[in-house]
């Protein structure tokens, strides 16, 4: 008897519900995000303008945990492994312990396939939905979890943040460098290789024209082995409405067959802050 594939992913994917229920995509797990002594679940029980509206109330630097193992083997066990295999996709194991503990928990279970995605946000996202794409052709677990493993350094992450202000108080980068960047007005463009972070191009000026030419140079970077299947547009809380537009409609230029655009959801945005944008692109 073929099983049903079931596809998850961890809320740092910033895959909403409601994106959730159109693609089909089975369940996302909420890391947690801690307010003080409030612990809430990431896109369930929090809103990123509440989060926000506590740092800016408090000066306080929202702070994100991780999945427990008995979280994720709550989850896991929703599916029976007599009907179902389970294809997990984990926020990159460099930079958080969701991976290791969702792939202790698997360890209880016989049809659990846990993914290091080596990445974190709508590239996630991008995955999943290339998965859900493999599962609809009748691929198995196994031959999904097979792909991903080989085949995740295709799916690229970069994006170019506003201020460092959140990087600078979360111990991610040194007062000198954020100092540095404000005074100079810089934008640098934080990229993400083999699952680790680190700093890549630095814009200068004003931040809407930064954002064009780090659109520029992200969609182009891969020439003739850019996949043009689909792509994602993503911001955090603050972004210029007109400005976004004006990204869609650039965007439009360079033929992909399908994009999405989603707002980041509180992870991420509790690490980067506001007015961060990225677009999620994949090599052939």
């Amino acid at each position: 008897m073929n099983k049903k594939v079931i596809i998850t992913a961890d809320s740092p994917s910033d895959i909403s519900l409601a994106f959730q229920q159109q693609k089909g995509i089975d369940e996302i797990v909420p890391l947690h995000i801690v307010l003080g002594d409030d612990v809430y679940d990431d896109g369930s029980t929090i809103s990123v303008d509440e989060m926000l509206s506590f740092y800016d109330k408090t000066g306080t630097l929202p702070k994100t945990s991780a999945v427990s193992i008995a979280e994720y083997n709550t989850v896991f066990q929703k599916y029976p492994a007599e009907e179902y295999d389970v294809v997990h996709f984990s926020l990159s194991s460099k930079i958080s312990a969701t991976h290791y503990n969702a792939v202790l928990a698997s360890k209880n279970f016989e049809n659990v396939y846990v993914i290091d995605s080596e990445a974190l946000s709508l590239t996630i996202a991008l995955m999943v939905l290339d998965a859900c794409d493999m599962r609809g052709e009748g691929r198995a677990a196994q031959e999904i979890y097979d792909y991903f493993t080989q085949h995740k350094a295709k799916y690229k992450t970069a994006f170019i943040i506003d201020s460092l202000e959140f990087l600078h108080k979360g111990g991610r980068c040194s007062s000198l460098t954020a100092l540095g960047a404000n005074v100079l007005k810089i934008k640098p463009c934080i990229v993400m290789e083999n699952g680790s972070l680190s700093v890549g191009k630095k814009y200068r000026g004003k931040l809407e024209l930064c954002q064009m030419q780090y659109l520029k140079d992200r969609i182009e970077l891969l020439g003739d082995a850019l996949d043009k299947k689909r792509m994602f547009i993503g911001y955090t809380s603050g972004m210029n409405p007109k400005q976004l537009e004006t990204i869609q409609k650039e965007v439009k230029r360079y033929g992909f067959r399908e994009v999405n655009t989603l707002q980041v959801g509180c992870t991420i945005t509790a690490h980067c802050g506001k007015n961060t944008f990225a677009v999620y692109i994949k090599e052939k």
